[in-house]
């Protein structure tokens, strides 16, 4: 019969364990802001000789907006205003594009001097934009008065739909080796 107590007792005891002073719980910082989402084009196309010898960017929505510029770029222009481009036939080889799911980033650099064409450097979803950046792909020449050669670079970037508004900054950086310098350019 003593054994019957002795059993109790613990259990009696035990509701009662660390009753005592409660400890501080730590205090949890606000969940940390979700790091920016790294995209990179689904295609891409550059080039040096674009016929816009304007500086210009655009946001393409949708096929015949994407054909309207591929022409421009290649120095030509739809048969009537206002008509729409015949992909059926597709002579200017216009790329087609789901625009559904996906959206075109035209940049053309206008008239400058040694780039093979513009390249996707960073494509970021941030909480408030899609940021793109880019750069030129540039080279260095020798001869004659420099040697360069005259360009009207561009490039042509198929990315995933969004609904942010896209921030186009370009490297304007013109030192070998040392860090970028982000300008923008335009928002779309």
């Amino acid at each position: 019969m003593r054994a019957l107590p002795m059993l109790c007792l613990p259990l009696f005891l035990f509701p009662f364990a660390g009753a005592g002073p409660q400890q501080p719980q730590p205090v949890q910082a606000a969940p940390a802001q979700p790091a920016p989402r790294s995209l990179r084009p689904a295609v891409a196309f550059a080039g040096a000789q674009s016929r816009i010898e304007m500086a210009s960017w655009h946001r393409l929505q949708n096929a015949q907006d994407l054909a309207r510029i591929w022409l421009q770029n290649l120095g030509r222009e739809l048969p009537q205003a206002g008509a729409e481009y015949g992909f059926y036939y597709n002579d200017a080889a216009v790329p087609e594009v789901d625009f559904e799911c996906y959206e075109v980033i035209a940049v053309f650099a206008g008239k400058g001097w040694n780039s093979a064409g513009i390249q996707a450097i960073a494509v970021q979803d941030e909480k408030e934009c899609r940021r793109f950046r880019f750069d030129h792909r540039s080279y260095q020449t020798m001869g004659p008065d420099g040697g360069g050669v005259r360009v009207c670079a561009f490039g042509f970037f198929v990315l995933p739909k969004t609904e942010l508004p896209i921030v186009l900054e370009e490297d304007v950086q013109n030192l070998i080796g040392k860090p970028p310098v982000w300008k923008e350019r335009a928002r779309l």
